[in-house]
């Protein structure tokens, strides 16, 4: 394949709809990625330093261990299929050796196997506008990569360790059928792993190997190993730039497909490290705005919300306070009140959408209306509101207000709304004592 000139490439191909890049052949720089590459990989090279396709595309600093451009010949094309877990897309990859000019090239077309390709971008740079659902999306990513790269070594499990805010740690855990075990058997093996310390062996080569579990010098995990029938064992580090995240690894696994493709598993130790980093930072981007306690919106949520809504819009506000919370702490605990509060929020998330309501402070909540018609329209949701708290025995004042245009006046009208609802309150006690 002949084509005069790299311009003429990139007129070419820069709006095929399909990844197309071209490197150097001895050097892997890359010379030139499509348009549709460039928003997957998110990639701009404004500063115009030259940077490998390895780089760019799979995150790594080597060439990749898969990577077969030293099996092309001249004149042919090599076809295959490769799963990016990174990004979740399998893709159908033509390669071939292109002469552009006086210099040949090295091309590669990837087409998406199963997905489109706006689909599955991972908006790395836009954690600002992920939703809840996001967190859930990545747990999916991480399940399947490691289901795909525990029938790739043919082992019995894989999972990934990481160590959580109480001194525990968490796991992701997938196994073959016949060997699935329950998650007393994770824990312990996963305790034992955590007691020990690898980072001599990680620094030297990346990853440690029990070839087989009887000759392994630590006895306190030799003993949980073979009392849970692992004969052999893989365990690398998951980290990105230093940042330890915890721990991958496999168990009973093929160890002569291991040893021909230990770089293939260092790369998928690069790729998942990445994922579950990018889990983590929407976990950090989750937890920052909403309450540990109800899981509902915090104010930091609420300012959030309202940051992109339309203050041309109406709005509808109702507030809510728990009655008498105070004296449920005093004598019956702080437990009890704890339950007082998450029993209202799980009536509101049970009843309303989770971006309209919020917990914005100890016993008060707020709930949205968005572009209500009228004031009647809001007065029925706290109605319906105020019954489903009855059902649930919870006693809750209620005040609410109907805004036809915010105008950035959020906080004057939560004021307004909050007085209304100290009215109820002092309503609903003088009743009491009647």
């Amino acid at each position: 394949m002949k084509i005069n000139s790299l311009d003429e490439f990139k007129t070419l191909f820069d709006s095929f709809d399909g990844i197309v890049y071209l490197s150097d052949i001895e050097t892997h720089e890359l010379i030139f990625l499509n348009k549709k590459g460039r928003d997957l990989f998110k990639w701009s090279n404004l500063d115009n330093k030259p940077v490998t396709c390895h780089k760019v595309l799979a995150f790594i600093d080597e060439p990749c261990p898969f990577c077969r451009r030293s099996q092309l010949t001249k004149d042919a094309f090599s076809a295959w299929t490769l799963y990016n877990p990174v990004i979740d897309i399998t893709f159908k990859i033509q390669e071939c050796f292109i002469d552009i000019g006086d210099k040949t090239y090295h091309m590669n077309i990837g087409l998406v196997k199963d997905k489109t390709l706006e689909h599955e971008s991972v908006k790395i740079n836009d954690l600002n506008h992920m939703s809840d659902s996001l967190l859930a999306e990545y747990d999916k990513k991480i399940q399947r990569f490691l289901e795909v790269s525990r029938q790739h070594y043919q082992a019995d499990h894989f999972y990934i360790v990481e160590p959580s805010n109480d001194g525990e740690y968490t796991f992701s855990f997938v196994s073959s059928e016949h060997t699935a075990p329950g998650n007393f058997y994770a824990h312990n093996i996963i305790k034992k792993l955590c007691e020990l310390d690898f980072s001599d062996t990680f620094l030297k080569q990346g990853y440690l190997l029990i070839d087989d579990v009887f000759k392994f010098v630590h006895s306190s995990l030799h003993l949980t190993l073979t009392f849970n029938n692992v004969k052999n064992m893989v365990i690398a580090p998951l980290d990105v730039n230093n940042l330890a995240l915890g721990y991958f690894a496999m168990e009973n696994l093929n160890l002569d497909a291991f040893k021909k493709e230990t770089k293939t598993f260092l790369t998928l130790g690069n790729h998942l490290s990445g994922i579950v980093l990018l889990k983590n930072m929407a976990k950090a981007k989750w937890q920052s705005s909403h309450d540990f306690l109800t899981q509902l919106r915090n104010r930091f949520g609420l300012n959030e919300k309202l940051s992109t809504y339309d203050q041309s819009k109406s709005l509808g506000i109702i507030m809510l306070d728990i009655n008498n919370l105070k004296d449920t702490n005093d004598t019956l605990g702080h437990k009890a009140g704890d339950l007082v509060i998450k029993t209202l929020a799980n009536t509101l998330l049970s009843n309303l959408k989770d971006d309209e309501c919020f917990r914005i402070g100890g016993d008060e909540f707020v709930v949205l209306v968005y572009e209500p018609t009228d004031e009647a329209q809001v007065q029925k949701v706290a109605d319906d509101l105020k019954e489903k708290f009855k059902q649930a025995n919870l006693s809750v004042s209620v005040g609410y207000s109907y805004i036809n245009e915010l105008n950035n006046e959020f906080e004057k009208h939560l004021d307004e709304v909050d007085k209304l609802m100290y009215e109820n309150k002092i309503l609903m006690k003088r009743q009491m004592r009647r």
